[in-house]
């Protein structure tokens, strides 16, 4: 896939890197050596095995179908000319409930819908998870791919304005 940036579960440690009780030993050495742990949090999209995802593809009335972005096609083709950041169409068919879902980077990858507050609730938990276990930071994925322009306008509109985080001396 994307070197681990399609998620399956927001909970636990991709096992080609280690497991969950690994990573609370490398977080506790960490600590110990005064050093602090920061780990990519990749929350514009999940895999399409996600959970969530093969929740939200078993229909349109699925009560995980709004954590993703769904449109019907247009003109026998997809929803609009957005383009994937990997090539091709950002949008895919999905057979089984004749729909298209958005995935603005790998086709196994379909981008969440922040307009939905359960998708920012589940978010906030999953930070939470993590923050109680000990962990320092994130660094945001993807952070300004979150909001989509409402309609999905053909063409697809440039960014206007490009986010500057502050940087931090501490």
């Amino acid at each position: 896939m994307d070197g681990g940036y399609d998620i399956t579960d927001y909970r636990n440690i991709a096992p080609e890197f280690g497991s969950l009780p690994d990573w609370k030993d490398l977080l506790a050495g960490l600590h110990a050596r005064g050093m602090k742990l920061v780990m990519d949090l990749v929350v514009n999209h999940t895999s399409d095995q996600h959970p969530w995802f093969l929740e939200a593809r078993r229909s349109t009335d699925n009560p995980y179908r709004d954590y993703y972005l769904w449109r019907p096609g247009e003109g026998g083709g997809p929803p609009s000319n957005w383009g994937s950041h990997f090539g091709g169409s950002a949008w895919q068919l999905d057979p089984a409930t004749d729909e298209y879902y958005l995935h603005l980077f790998a086709t196994e990858q379909p981008d969440l819908n922040w307009e939905n507050p359960r998708v920012r609730r589940e978010v906030y938990d999953l930070m939470t998870f993590w923050l109680d276990l000990g962990i320092d930071g994130f660094r945001m994925d993807t952070i300004n791919m979150l909001s989509k322009v409402p309609g999905f306008p053909t063409p697809r509109p440039e960014p206007t304005t490009r986010i500057r985080w502050p940087r931090s001396t501490s």
